[in-house]
């Protein structure tokens, strides 16, 4: 016996026209609900269980879209923020800049912030703030170098005891380290290294594999550098090189001048700025004040090099020079009982002889301590 169920359902049903064509029979409502299309019939079938899944799937979808938009908000937000705290944008080398070794940019500061954070420690013009956050001294280092500031650096036996007082006597990264420069000791923020307070028998380098200075119980002692530590991050408030547009390499400060001047003049103008004329002391700096001139395309700028009556050369401080790249030309024409200063030219690259009461641009420099 032939027994039909009727069904709240409706299934498909494939007619055929007059040709032989197939045609899809209208579909109830009830199965709209995430998909246009989706037959069922009185079981649960095949094609329920897919739209189904394919509901859930679009709900996924949408959720990864709003979770992935909130956390680009909230990583803009948190730039913007960092940005007004502190109030400082810094030209950082490029890692591009960085691995090429005849490319040196330096640091530009061209904002600095006019007072401490609320929540830093301030020493004369300098900030301090210890993060408890536990990481190696590059992820230390890293985090400080974002924020607009450096691992610190200690120059005195002052702000060694300040640091003792100011924060906690557990293990923290300092920025000194020796993992380049052939082992020998530098701070990360390029200051010069004129005080140090390590601990007894320290620096030992234990298993060879101690590269990075942390601080301990008011004393110093060096550490592997993948150890996760505490740190403490160091800014200034006024600009290390001092007001104008200075750019800072290896702890000297620059100035390109492009007013013009006689060589004299030119020393007077980097006087009154507490600096004097550039004095080059490897191929290394030559290609950094190089970066800086020939951006000024066509220019020759005075450097504190002179060429004596003997045609001997000395710089402005009495040293001799150890780097001379001089371009090769014929001096036929100078006259001797002139004196000869030195010029070095953005459009070459190179060094020539130039008469000292020539008008030139120029190049300012000055050590800091």
């Amino acid at each position: 016996m032939d027994i039909r169920m009727e069904s709240i359902y409706d299934t498909y049903a494939e007619p055929n026209d007059e040709v032989g064509y197939t045609h899809i029979a209208a579909i109830s409502n009830y199965h709209r609900n995430c998909d246009d299309l989706q037959p069922t019939s009185l079981n649960v079938n095949y094609l329920s269980v897919i739209a189904a899944k394919k509901c859930r799937i679009k709900l996924w979808i949408t959720f990864i879209t709003v979770t992935i938009s909130a956390c680009a908000l909230a990583a803009g937000l948190t730039y913007i923020v960092i940005q007004s705290r502190y109030n400082t944008k810094l030209y950082i080398p490029s890692k591009v800049s960085i691995s090429n070794e005849n490319e040196n940019t330096g640091v530009r500061i061209s904002e600095i912030p006019t007072k401490c954070p609320n929540d830093w420690k301030i020493l004369g013009s300098w900030c301090y703030k210890e993060f408890s956050e536990q990481r190696t001294w590059f992820q230390a280092h890293d985090y400080c170098r974002s924020i607009g500031t450096d691992l610190v650096s200690v120059h005195n036996e002052r702000e060694s005891k300040f640091l003792n007082d100011s924060f906690t006597q557990t293990f923290k990264w300092i920025g000194l380290n020796n993992f380049q420069n052939n082992g020998r000791y530098v701070w990360s923020d390029g200051t010069i290294l004129n005080y140090t307070d390590w601990g007894p028998s320290e620096p030992n380098n234990i298993n060879n594999n101690e590269n990075c200075a942390q601080s301990y119980h008011r004393k110093w002692n060096d550490n592997n550098c993948f150890m996760s530590f505490r740190f403490i991050c160091k800014m200034q408030i006024n600009p290390r090189c001092g007001p104008g547009d200075w750019v800072y390499f290896k702890n000297f400060c620059y100035l390109i001048g492009m007013s013009l001047a006689n060589f004299t003049g030119a020393r007077d103008l980097c006087k009154n700025n507490d600096a004097d004329l550039v004095i080059i002391r490897s191929k290394e700096e030559y290609n950094f004040v190089l970066s800086q001139t020939s951006k000024q395309s066509g220019d020759d700028f005075w450097i504190g090099l002179k060429k004596l009556r003997n045609q001997t050369y000395k710089w402005i401080d009495g040293s001799n020079p150890t780097y001379l790249p001089f371009r090769h030309e014929p001096d036929a024409y100078i006259d001797y009982n002139y004196d000869f200063c030195i010029i070095s030219s953005s459009l070459q690259g190179t060094w020539a002889d130039n008469y000292c009461i020539s008008l030139n641009r120029f190049i300012c420099e000055k050590q800091l301590l």
